[in-house]
């Protein structure tokens, strides 16, 4: 035995254990357990000496002190975590280490001494009083946010011991995320009262009393919050009003809902109904009857009334986070009947059997109803644990209901709910698609006369697949695939249509109105996907002309240039009237532009439409007017318009979408050839004048080489460290290598990538280079950015690719401008515009199909973005290039010879040209419409229009209201609508900026497999020849054929690209 343990066990020292061991802990705590004070430290050492004593029954070791801490450890460390919390809140530790010592001298049941310190941290925090949390709000909220680790963390170490205390504990936890949820959506966002210099409390301390269950799926706690919302509100409109009484004089009940009569009295809304004469005071004035008061009209101050609508909106959010985080909790029991029903009558409007309306003035209603909580609520309905009475709930409300607006409205409600939740099952897989189609015939061909939960979800789901089958269609019609999935489309229509059931065919109508606009329902009638449209729609489109953008400006102008050559054209050439009216229609327009904008308008459209001009009247056109036109460029492209028929056959003037683009590349070339300084609209203006000159410059929106913006950032590190100028060389097997200092190779050294062991640097004589070594600073044109159009083909294109300072919205409307210009360009010089592209294309050729196809993904792309239809988009470019006409042209000319240059010159462009339109784009769209000669263009509006029809009582699923297209909301639509806002939603600003990164990691699995098979395939020696040669898509296709290559991994292939 030890000398230590003689004295442990030797009777005569038998005195001194106690003493010994009280030693040994303390030593033994600091040395294996570092405390964040002497009260942790005393607390840890008091639950091991209990422990110890409690559960040995023999003679005491020292051993026993090591066991009773691995046993603890987990609890001891919770502890240090919430005494981090409480640093300098000596009252609360002290109270946690006095409840310690009296549990202990008590002889009581040893309750874990992190629950005993959480228990008073949370009490502590729930306790701070009102005045005080007012100071600072944001820190109490921050503090509790804190806690919420911890208090998981420990309430799940111990969920099958001590279920009192986690009980306990949880129901403090939960009242304390009330309160800071109250404090969080209600007091912070509130204005500072000028007056006072702080914020409303709103009754904080009033909740604090008010609020005392601590059990929220409970229907008493849940209305215990109810109640005290509605008590804010109450008080909140007694404070609108002047000289307002707290109670009612008639009925003297709380006057929750004031209202003022005409004698300047207040009684309640219930009262204002028995009552004939104002009963306060005897004053006896005659009350109107019936007597409608607006509070909204009333004598309030404005900017207490919109401090009260903003309440009520925060309101609103405390509410949704209250129901979502709270009371469905999924660690916490379901919610009470009453509470669902609570919620069920909010979504329905308690079942259509009330025709009250929402008020801001009516304290009855503490929430407002408005139709993104109804859907949330319904949202979270549905999904709980409860879905079951939820469904039988809402089959009765829509049996029983009669009023067929709000029957209509909730089942609109229940369709979208289920295509929010469910619609991303319907993933955009032909082969799935075409399949799923004919599940669904059955469905729109049968009769409903009555609606259910079950019957809407599985209509929802229809048109999902219907939506989804379209866009498909549209993006593969050229493919096998596409060829079968447009004979199932083809199917389901005709087998609903036949069943007197169109309605699938004018979804399709809507959702192609809303995403391409009319011009591109026009050009659909022609082809061979004309079956997508009913026919009274493709009836009237016949009519149908695309809309003249051109004449948005100077519209006066153009109008009467329009009449004018109206007069020439009715004169015979030759002839002294026609070269008069010649003259004159040369006069009425402002410029060289103006005028063939006109003529394009006026007579290139018309050559392949309803009223042709004359060959004779074109060519007496086209040889007066070349005499004075200013510039080779204008005539050729005069002789483009008229003489022979170039443009409309380049263009394809014979569709909208050739009418389109011939309006922008007029109206692109009016503003970037008008001669002189071009300024900052020079980058784009080169392209058209100088297309050589501009293939050596660098293009807008095109790519940076991700290599030279790694080796820059390398090279600036290692110009920071040794003030040199770094150089790039490259190993006799390819790898890549920097020197620093002078950035001339001195010393000698080996590669050591991959094992490679070739020799790098100096060969001993200074400055001189290795054997095989090479510089490729200057000479690496692969690892650069190339000038020029280097995107490729369209279709290898991503869908929304932002470049540099440049939104995805901005990227898209920028990059569109660019090929226009290319486009343009290519109208006068197309061999100059193929050695503009890289890599070149086989064929000159094929230049203007190359870059149409560049166009109509960028028009696709700013549609996505900003969720307007193609038509309309195109009206917002017109707006961009006018307001670029407006521009001063003061300076030199911009050359984007240098990526900085061009970085700085793309966002600076954005600034003044783009963003003014797009960021107030409903309000210019409005302005562009009205602007625009519409007589000649039929609205088909009305035909789509599901507002005021009728439910369908034969059959429920043919009724139009259901079959109302609502388009996806996209990330980058999501990511531009918040650019406004982003203050007001920071969090989610943060998550849409990293979308990307966070849809790419459920890819993460897949290329770490990826890696693990190359590692084991070529055993970590992948030499740069092979690395040349092999492509992953080759790779994985011969690996695929291995059964274990890709075990349990079905995105392989769709992660890889294949």
């Amino acid at each position: 035995m030890s000398p230590i343990g003689k004295v442990f066990f030797d009777d005569v020292n038998r005195k001194r254990v106690t003493e010994l061991l009280d030693c040994y802990l303390v030593d033994f705590i600091f040395m294996v357990h570092p405390c964040i004070n002497s009260h942790e430290h005393k607390i840890v050492g008091l639950y091991l000496m209990t422990s110890i004593q409690r559960s040995v029954y023999g003679d005491i070791s020292l051993v026993h002190v090591n066991v009773a801490y691995r046993q603890q450890k987990a609890m001891f460390d919770n502890l240090s975590a919430v005494f981090a919390l409480l640093e300098g809140n000596e009252d609360v530790i002290s109270l946690v280490e006095n409840q310690v010592e009296s549990t202990i001298k008590e002889g009581k049941e040893l309750v874990p001494c992190d629950f005993l310190a959480l228990n008073c941290l949370l009490t502590s925090l729930w306790d701070v009083r009102a005045n005080e949390l007012m100071l600072n709000p944001e820190y109490w909220v921050k503090k509790v946010e804190q806690c919420k680790m911890i208090t998981l963390q420990i309430l799940h170490s111990k969920e099958d011991d001590n279920e009192e205390y986690i009980a306990e504990c949880r129901k403090i936890w939960s009242r304390l995320n009330v309160k800071k949820l109250y404090v969080e959506h209600i007091i912070i966002p509130s204005p500072v009262v000028k007056k006072t210099g702080k914020r409303p409390m709103h009754k904080l301390a009033f909740f604090t009393r008010m609020v005392t269950g601590r059990d929220f799926q409970s229907h008493e706690t849940f209305q215990q919050v109810i109640d005290f919302l509605r008590a804010a509100i109450v008080d909140n409109i007694q404070n609108l009003y002047s000289n307002c009484p707290k109670a009612c004089p008639v009925c003297e009940k709380a006057l929750d809902s004031p209202i003022r009569l005409p004698c300047n009295h207040f009684i309640c809304d219930d009262c204002v109904k028995e009552v004939h004469m104002c009963p306060v005071d005897n004053c006896g004035k005659e009350i109107p009857k019936p007597y409608n008061y607006n509070p909204a009209k009333d004598n309030i101050d404005e900017q207490q009334l919109t401090s009260f609508k903003d309440l009520r909106k925060r309101m609103n959010k405390f509410f949704m986070t209250f129901v979502s985080d709270i009371v469905f909790n999924e660690e916490e029991r379901d919610p009470d009947d009453e509470i669902i029903r609570w919620l069920l009558d909010c979504v329905t409007a308690r079942g259509g059997e009330t025709t009250r309306q929402f008020s801001l003035f009516n304290s009855q209603e503490v929430v407002d109803p408005t139709p993104v909580l109804r859907s949330f609520l319904l949202k979270l309905l549905l999904s709980c644990r409860q879905k079951h009475y939820v469904n039988t709930y809402l089959d009765k409300v829509l049996a029983v209901s009669t009023n067929q607006q709000h029957q209509l409205q909730t089942m609109v409600l229940l369709m979208d709910c289920r295509k929010d939740s469910f619609g991303h099952q319907f993933a955009k897989d032909v082969d799935m698609l075409s399949d799923v189609l004919g599940d669904y015939v059955e469905l729109v061909t049968d009769f409903f006369p009555k609606p259910t939960v079950g019957i809407l979800s599985d209509l929802a789901d229809a048109q999902c697949c219907i939506s989804q089958s379209l866009e498909c269609l549209l993006a593969n019609s050229s493919i096998p695939v596409g060829k079968k999935l447009e004979a199932s489309l083809k199917k389901f229509l005709h087998s609903s249509a036949s069943s007197g059931n169109t309605q699938p065919g004018y979804l399709i109508a809507r959702q192609l109105m809303a995403s391409r606009g009319e011009s591109f329902i026009k050009d659909l009638v022609n082809t061979s996907l004309n079956f997508l449209l009913p026919d009274d729609v493709k009836h009237d489109l016949e009519s149908f002309d695309v809309p003249d953008a051109l004449s948005v400006t100077n519209q006066k102008h153009y109008r009467e240039s329009i009449s004018s050559l109206d007069k020439v054209i009715a004169e015979t050439y030759p002839g002294n009237g026609f070269v008069n009216a010649l003259n004159n229609f040369r006069q009425t327009c402002q410029d060289d532009m103006m005028m063939l904008q006109v003529l394009f308008t006026r007579i290139t459209r018309t050559l392949v439409q309803r009223v042709p001009v004359s060959i004779d009247t074109r060519n007496g056109i086209t040889q007066e007017l070349s005499k004075t036109l200013k510039g080779t460029y204008k005539t050729t492209l005069l002789e483009m318009l008229l003489q022979d028929n170039r443009l409309p056959r380049e263009m394809g003037v014979k569709q909208s979408k050739g009418i389109n683009l011939s309006m922008l590349v007029l109206n692109l070339y009016s503003c970037l050839c008008s001669g002189g300084v071009m300024a900052d609209l020079y980058p784009l203006s080169e392209i058209i004048s100088q297309p050589l000159q501009a293939a050596t410059h660098f293009f807008p929106t095109m790519a940076d080489n991700q290599l030279e913006l790694m080796q820059d950032v390398i090279k600036q590190a290692l110009q920071q460290a040794s003030g040199g100028t770094p150089t790039t060389y490259k190993c006799p097997n390819g790898h890549p290598y920097f020197i620093g200092d002078c950035g001339r190779p001195v010393e000698r050294a080996q590669c050591t990538v991959n094992g490679c062991g070739a020799y790098i640097g100096s060969t001993g004589a200074y400055n001189q280079a290795a054997a095989g070594n090479v510089n490729i600073t200057a000479e690496n044109s692969s690892g650069k950015t190339q000038p020029g159009h280097i995107l490729g083909t369209a279709d290898k294109r991503s869908q929304t690719a932002p470049e540099r300072d440049l939104n995805s919205l901005s990227c898209a409307v920028l990059r569109c401008l660019t090929h226009l210009s290319m486009y343009t360009a290519s109208l006068f010089n197309i061999q100059h515009v193929h050695q503009m592209i890289r890599p070149n294309l086989p064929r000159v050729e094929d230049v203007r199909p190359f870059i149409d196809a560049h166009i109509q993904l960028d028009l696709q792309q700013i549609a996505q973005c900003c969720a307007e239809s193609t038509d309309d988009c195109i009206l917002l470019l017109h707006d961009v290039i006018n307001r670029m006409k407006q521009a001063s042209h003061i300076g030199e000319n911009i050359t984007l010879n240098t990526t900085d240059i061009r970085k700085k010159w793309e966002r600076e462009f954005d600034e003044r040209y783009i963003q003014p339109v797009f960021d107030n784009r409903k309000h210019n769209l409005e302005t562009i419409k009205g602007e625009l000669d519409t007589s000649k263009s039929v609205d088909i509006k009305d035909i789509l229009s599901t507002v005021r029809q009728p439910l369908n009582r034969a059959n429920l699923l043919a009724s139009p209201g259901l079959w109302a297209y609502r388009r996806p909301l996209t990330v980058p639509a999501l990511q531009n609508l918040l650019v406004s806002t982003c203050k007001e939603a920071p969090r989610l600003c943060d998550v849409i900026n990293s979308s990307e990164k966070l849809m790419a990691l459920k890819y993460l699995p897949d290329i770490l497999n990826l890696m693990r098979l190359l590692n084991g395939e070529f055993h970590s020696k992948f030499s740069r020849a092979k690395a040349d040669s092999l492509t992953i898509r080759d790779f994985v296709t011969n690996m695929l054929q291995r059964p274990t290559a890709f075990a349990g991994s079905p995105t392989a292939t769709s992660a890889l690209g294949i």
